[in-house]
């Protein structure tokens, strides 16, 4: 696990979250399993599925309007995703939701309402999938029940709040919240409201909850180059630092990090050549990095396999 030393927080009056929730196990994680992204290997962006040793690599869906940000269900059996998607964005207006099997067979539309619908993440139970929407002209994060198709929107905000990111007992949510043109990591109770400041003055976005409940990653800009940065729930966010702050990952630019389900590795989009995207996978001490994909689309949206 990355070494989170101390350092000074800076001044604000938001409540700092103490008490860390418990993990659920995962069924299947880290180096046996498979990783989902999307690719623009074939001209249009669609999801592909690969093996932990970069083989194999197998395109799942085949859309005219593109696919990307897969999300798996928490028992690796179906991804949720956003379509149409001709390229990587923040935000995906006109889209929609879908789920499928993992296999790429059964697709199924999600409601929709104009605007545009994305950022799809799964409960641990498998019973809930929250969003970010444009329904309501900005973007807000909802949740929807997967019996019943019932949506709510947990943000009843009037800022910006995108890119939902589950805790592993489903309590809480982790988001990226627009305050002051400041964008930060946030946190909010599973029925909404409530929502707390979790990082503090940074360009902070994409935060991915590990496991244990503990490590969360995020991606934060430094001198305009993304690059990881891990901090811990029992923190409040006070306490993080770069992951790979030194040696020879030190100069990739590293973004959207997501944990493997056993916390042993970190998937994440990287283009240490200045252009091409790929997928690449280290472990958490960022030893062992590899590249998983090689093309010469674009690839990104990385999503491990429960």
């Amino acid at each position: 696990m990355p070494t989170l030393p101390p350092t000074t927080p800076p001044d604000s009056t938001d409540t700092a979250v103490t008490v860390p929730p418990t993990a659920g196990a995962t069924p299947v994680g880290g180096g046996i399993g498979q990783l989902a992204f999307a690719s623009r290997r074939e001209g249009v962006s669609q999801i592909f599925v690969v093996n932990f040793d970069g083989s194999d690599p197998t395109r799942l869906t085949d859309l005219a309007d593109g696919a990307c940000q897969p999300a798996w269900s928490p028992d690796g059996v179906r991804l949720a995703f956003t379509s149409p998607c001709n390229a990587n964005k923040e935000v995906y207006t006109g889209a929609q939701i879908f789920i499928m099997n993992a296999d790429g067979s059964n697709l199924e539309p999600l409601p929709s309402v104009p605007g545009g619908d994305f950022d799809p993440a799964w409960s641990s139970d498998g019973r809930r999938i929250a969003f970010t929407s444009l329904r309501d002209r900005h973007a807000q994060i909802y949740v929807m029940d997967v019996e019943s198709k019932v949506i709510t929107n947990l943000s009843n905000n009037p800022a910006a709040e995108m890119q939902p990111s589950w805790s592993p007992t489903g309590a809480e949510l982790l988001f990226t919240g627009e305050r002051a043109d400041s964008l930060d990591i946030w946190i909010m109770p599973e029925q909404g409201g409530s929502s707390k400041r979790f990082t503090r003055g940074r360009e902070d976005t994409h935060p991915d909850w590990g496991s244990t409940g503990s490590l969360i990653l995020y991606t934060q800009r430094i001198d305009g180059v993304p690059r990881m940065v891990a901090t811990t729930y029992e923190s409040g966010g006070l306490i993080g630092n770069r992951v790979c702050p030194s040696g020879e990952q030190a100069g990739f630019p590293m973004a959207e990090g997501r944990l493997s389900p056993d916390q042993s590795w970190i998937a994440l989009e990287t283009w240490p050549s200045g252009s091409n995207h790929e997928i690449a996978v280290m472990t958490v001490n960022c030893t062992n990095f590899r590249v998983l994909t090689d093309d010469p689309g674009l690839d990104f949206d990385p999503a491990w396999r429960p």
